[in-house]
């Protein structure tokens, strides 16, 4: 009965009542039904057309293409295109291209698997460029602030892993291997004896990436 109600697809509207957080974030319609509203407003062409801000408001999820408003005008970012659901990816992929346009970025969440994503592509793709500085911080104001630069810098040794970390231990848009945590695949990474980016390579025994998981 509980999964039933999780699973229900509600028809939003802005005048309801807003049904149950779990029943809005395990429901992918749902969410979409939400995003949808959330911008209705800011990609009305009354609002944008007389907005003065100089800031750049980029909106996604709703559809493939992000669609940022900016000196009044409406712009379609097709380089932004994802068919990506997972808000991690796309929280990542925004946050390398500010950062690769000069931009400084500020990414606000907590949560583990966007940290990992941020470093690994900042070490692959900002780190020999002059892009501009990225830090992550909490919701909560008493928690530290990261600076994602200092981190890939610091873990350079293991950096190339990290996609494979992050799959291998578990994150929300991949299966994980039962009984292996995050704990575990560093230790592994950290010894240097194995590169966990060869998981990848599909012509090596599954046996022989097991064999390493096992010490």
């Amino acid at each position: 009965m509980q999964r039933a109600r999780l699973n229900r697809v509600h028809k939003l509207t802005p005048v309801m009542p807003a049904p149950a957080k779990p029943v809005i974030l395990t429901n992918t319609k749902n969410k979409i039904q939400l995003n949808a509203m959330l911008v209705e407003g800011p990609l009305n062409s009354d609002y944008y057309t007389n907005a003065i801000q100089k800031h750049t408001l980029t909106t996604a999820g709703v559809s493939d293409v992000p669609v940022a408003i900016v000196g009044g005008a409406r712009i379609d970012r097709h380089d932004l295109c994802s068919t990506h659901e997972e808000a991690d990816i796309i929280i990542t992929q925004h946050a390398i291209s500010c950062s690769l346009s000069g931009k400084c970025v500020r990414v606000v969440y907590d949560d583990t698997d966007v940290l990992v994503l941020l470093v690994y592509f900042y070490h692959i793709k900002c780190r020999s460029r002059n892009s501009a500085p990225k830090i992550m911080s909490s919701l909560v104001k008493e928690l530290g602030v990261i600076d994602i630069g200092a981190t890939a810098t610091a873990h350079t040794g293991i950096a190339d892993d990290f996609l494979a970390i992050h799959g291998i231990s578990g994150a929300d848009t991949v299966a994980s291997l039962h009984g292996v945590g995050k704990a575990t695949v560093i230790k592994i990474a950290k010894k240097g004896t194995f590169s966990l980016s060869k998981v990848s390579d599909v012509a090596k025994p599954l046996s022989s990436y097991m064999r390493h998981m096992a010490r």
